[in-house]
């Protein structure tokens, strides 16, 4: 299944990389560019312990992918069900 997660915080990320590791492919949206280049380099930008290895295996295995943009996700990444994971008031 191909699934997008609207935020990569403690919700949307840890969320995005335990369906990847099921063999999902996650596509990550985030608009932090700073977080996103983190991820992407196998880095989390919290504190889940084992995630950062879990997240380093689903970049390799190509499982899992963060983007900057939601207009790139929503223009070019047809999938199958999405997760709107970002801080509400």
């Amino acid at each position: 299944m191909r699934i997008a997660i609207l935020g990569s915080g403690y919700v949307g990320l840890v969320t995005g990389v335990c369906f990847a590791d099921k063999g999902h492919k996650i596509y990550s949206i985030d608009v932090d560019i700073e977080k996103v280049k983190k991820i992407n380099s196998g880095k989390i930008p919290i504190f889940e312990p084992g995630l950062e290895e879990m997240l380093k295996r689903n970049l390799e295995n190509g499982n899992f992918k963060a983007f900057l943009s939601t207009d790139f996700y929503l223009q070019n990444i047809p999938t199958d069900l999405s997760f709107i994971c970002v801080p509400t008031p």
